[in-house]
């Protein structure tokens, strides 16, 4: 289950960053996911990978799909507005 999760020095990673942004600001009052922010720094985990949970070959893999997520691009992002909508906030 846990196999392919972020550590906590990934997330302390991304804080880190923040604080040293001249432009923090501007990210105030956001959610930002943490994979966002490792594209956005150019950091990666203590394993070299960024987790990157928006990226469909990942979502893909999770949901248990063995030969699919290896011919989908990296690059191929699900979108944040699709996230929010299948979250659990209604």
């Amino acid at each position: 289950m846990f196999e392919d999760a972020e550590t906590v020095e990934f997330a302390g990673q991304a804080i880190v960053k923040l604080a040293g942004d001249s432009k923090r600001i501007e990210k105030t009052g956001k959610i930002h996911l943490v994979c966002d922010l490792a594209h956005e720094y150019g950091f990666t985990d203590d394993d070299g990978n960024v987790h990157d949970v928006r990226a469909l070959s990942y979502v893909l893999r999770r949901k248990g799909y063995t030969w699919l997520p290896s011919i989908v691009p990296s690059f191929v992002r699900v979108p944040l507005t699709l996230m929010h909508l299948t979250s659990n906030k209604f």
